[in-house]
């Protein structure tokens, strides 16, 4: 048994599709400009943050060990290192 295609029919199937491509692509748009705005809006000033605080910690821990590092034990005891290397043979 055949069925044949009217062009009623042809051109009802053609805008079942269209209208379901149409939709998907819609869906599919809308998910990518959720996702871009997102990352543009929340992100880039977290991520500037970030960097400003790791920066700021690392400074505070290089001046921490400057001072540790003059103060006079710590200072003569990297001397004696630095001279029993220098000064030993193998």
């Amino acid at each position: 048994m055949s069925t044949s295609l009217t062009p009623h029919t042809t051109s009802s199937a053609l805008e079942r599709l269209r209208t379901s491509t149409d939709t998907a692509i819609y869906r599919i748009t809308n998910r990518v400009t959720a996702r871009y705005r997102a990352i543009v809006s929340g992100e880039e000033g977290m991520t500037t943050i970030e960097y400003a605080l790791g920066t700021l910690a690392a400074a505070a821990l290089a001046g921490i060990l400057l001072l540790v590092v003059k103060s006079g034990g710590i200072q003569s005891a990297i001397n004696n290192l630095f001279t029993q290397a220098l000064t030993s043979t193998p």
